[in-house]
C-alpha cells in the first residue's frame, strides 16, 4: 500500500512566508543608480538588497574595484595575506628580541597597503591618486 506523503510548504504557498505584497516607492534617478550600483556591488536584485537593508542590520556592500586595477588587487591580497601570516608568528614567538620591532614594521606595511587599496578604489570614483 504506497504511502501518503504531505506535501512541504513552500514560501510561495505558505501565507506566513510568501513574498507576495508589492511595495512602491518614488526614487529620483541619482537615487536609483545608487541602489543599483550597491544591489549590483553585493550581488542581489534590488528587491533582496532594499528587503535586506530595511530587516537586517546591515547589508555587506563590497568596494567597486575598477577592472584596470584588478590585477593589482589581487596582487595586494595575496601580500596582505602574506603580512597577516607573519604577524601571527610574530604573536606566537613573542620571546624574540626584535618581535615588537617587527610587528611595528608589519603594522606601518598593512597601513600602506591600505592606503594603496583605497587608491585603487578612489580611481574609479574619480578620485586623484
Amino acid at each position: 500500500m504506497p504511502r501518503k506523503c504531505t506535501p512541504k510548504k513552500s514560501r510561495r504557498t505558505d501565507p506566513d512566508t510568501a513574498r507576495n505584497i508589492p511595495v512602491t516607492c518614488k526614487l529620483s534617478a541619482a537615487d536609483l543608480a545608487v541602489i543599483s550600483r550597491k544591489s549590483a556591488a553585493a550581488g542581489k536584485t534590488h528587491s533582496t538588497f532594499l528587503r535586506d537593508a530595511a530587516l537586517a542590520s546591515h547589508v555587506q556592500v563590497s568596494p567597486a574595484i575598477p577592472t584596470i586595477n584588478g590585477d593589482q588587487w589581487w596582487a595586494l591580497s595575496k601580500v596582505a595575506s602574506n603580512l597577516n601570516q607573519l604577524t601571527h608568528i610574530c604573536h606566537i614567538s613573542e620571546a624574540s628580541p626584535n618581535s615588537g620591532r617587527v610587528l611595528e614594521t608589519l603594522d606601518e606595511l598593512r597601513q600602506q597597503l591600505a592606503s594603496i587599496r583605497a587608491d585603487l578604489i578612489r580611481q574609479e570614483k574619480g578620485g586623484r591618486l
